[in-house]
């Protein structure tokens, strides 16, 4: 714990450059406190894939509050890189005296309770920013860059501007579309491979945005530049009761936003935008996704795959495999067909303490993951698909019921959704303890085929009426399914 750096650290975003080159920054905390705290945004940078790791620098450097000097902090971390440019972006809340909850309508960075929004720039690779101490060693920030900087022809480093607006009075409501409090995901953003808004860059936020009958609701948009960042543009909120969120394109083109519900309806949200991230369709809720409410990542797993190709389609989900509210079981999940379903997870924490998270795809056939462990330890791990085994296919069950000290048969049905056979295999289940189960065999399964089994459960005696969720789980030579099985105990 580096009392300058901050003494807690919070917060994770990650990216991977290519050639070995990945970067990780996160909150250091001086009180351990959220924006307005004076906090600092903390990289590390590796070049060997994320095998070893450089001494922490600053990105963007808080201020503590002393005689004659006011506080400022910087909080949240994301990456957005350009990787037809090479230039890489951070985005992060500045903060003065005000944090998301706290912050009043406005955007003028220079009122300490205005919460602000900074973007910082490198041109070399993470190794140096356009914010950090050498470039910026004196606050408050700059609203722009000065001329002749190396910095001048990006926006920023403050953005509030765009981020933030005041709105408009419509039918006699004043202010509707401003934003009151805002701040971008931390995490990752994406650059846009496919389609007519290819090269596009997009920053998500949350913010609390005034409405046309005068309420306030917390929505998600996104930030988007088409000139590398040379400017940059504001989206349409989407949702009600949103919070961080992420977003991921799909092998159409498509963008799909994935959402923490503030609202702890113990999954997440969902909405698709056929635009590149101007506008979003009407939010759904996926209750597979079981989330704690909390920060998750997205994240293509081939993410030069062609258009339209199978291997676009994969994605791989980062989060805490828990039902509200508690933040345990860090799981890395599969998806082959455009998020429409999750077939495969694998704990890489499993049953321990976990936060925030972002996956990202490192280029040799491994995969980062950056996440908040025990006591907020900032904690790095990598895996690989033989780790995580991902079939493509489904697992499903209607459940059954079951009486306190009774059994009941559960039918299960698996489907190979794959392009090559799934090899002899198992299905099994999960229970508490106290219950026992049975498992059974599957044949081999011809790529589009499915076979049907039944596994046997009995609850203990002294179960409780109500809902149990098994994991019912197929495992083949080639990898497995999961999925929730629903077992009701009636008396």
């Amino acid at each position: 714990m580096d009392p300058v750096l901050g003494k807690y650290y919070r917060i994770v975003g990650l990216a991977s450059l290519g050639d070995g080159v990945v970067l990780a920054s996160y909150d250091g905390r001086p009180t351990g406190g959220d924006s307005p705290a004076p906090n600092s945004i903390i990289q590390r940078r590796s070049t060997d894939g994320g095998r070893t790791w450089g001494a922490p620098t600053y990105i963007a450097r808080g201020q503590v509050a002393a005689p004659g000097v006011a506080a400022y902090g910087f909080s949240d971390p994301s990456y957005v890189v350009d990787r037809e440019t090479g230039t890489v972006f951070n985005f992060h809340v500045y903060s003065k005296g005000a944090g998301f909850g706290s912050s009043r309508l406005g955007n003028d960075d220079a009122d300490r309770s205005v919460i602000s929004s900074e973007v910082s720039v490198s041109t070399d690779g993470g190794q140096t920013w356009s914010t950090d101490p050498a470039n910026q060693p004196a606050l408050p920030t700059p609203t722009a860059y000065p001329a002749g900087s190396a910095y001048s022809g990006f926006a920023g480093p403050l953005i509030t501007g765009v981020v933030k607006p005041v709105g408009a009075t419509v039918n006699g409501v004043a202010n509707v579309g401003g934003v009151v409090g805002q701040f971008a995901s931390s995490g990752e953003g994406i650059q846009l491979k496919y389609g007519p808004h290819r090269g596009r860059l997009i920053q998500q936020f949350a913010g609390t945005i005034i409405q046309p009958d005068g309420s306030r609701q917390v929505q998600a948009y996104s930030v988007y530049s088409d000139d590398h960042g040379r400017s940059w543009q504001m989206g349409r909120p989407v949702g009600t009761a949103m919070d961080e969120n992420k977003v991921v394109e799909l092998s159409n083109g498509d963008v799909m936003l994935n959402s923490r519900d503030s609202a702890g309806g113990g999954g997440r949200k969902i909405a698709i935008s056929h635009d590149g991230g101007a506008t979003y369709g009407p939010v759904t809720y996926d209750h597979t996704l079981t989330d704690p409410r909390n920060n998750a990542g997205i994240a293509r797993m081939v993410p030069d795959a062609p258009e339209g190709s199978a291997d676009a389609k994969k994605l791989l989900f980062s989060n805490a495999d828990n039902p509200p509210f508690a933040r345990v079981n860090g799981t890395i999940r599969y998806s082959c067909d455009d998020g429409a379903t999750w077939s495969t997870s694998r704990a890489f924490a499993p049953g321990l303490p976990t936060s925030y998270s972002t996956v990202t795809a490192l280029g040799d056939g491994r995969f980062g993951v950056l996440y908040e462990g025990a006591g907020n330890a900032i904690t790095f791990d990598t895996f690989d698909a033989q780790w995580l085994g991902p079939l493509c296919g489904s697992l499903a069950s209607d459940g059954a019921r079951v009486a306190p000290d009774g059994s009941a048969d559960v039918a299960l049905t698996v489907t190979n959704r794959d392009d090559h056979a799934f090899s002899r295999g198992t299905v099994s289940l999960t229970l508490p303890q106290g219950w026992s189960t049975t498992s059974a065999d599957v044949p081999a399964l011809p790529a589009g085929q499915s076979a049907t089994v039944t596994v046997r459960v009995t609850a203990p005696a002294g179960a409780r009426a109500g809902t149990v969720a098994a994991r019912a789980q197929f495992t083949a030579a080639q990898g497995h399914l999961d999925a929730s099985v629903p077992v009701a105990v009636a008396p």
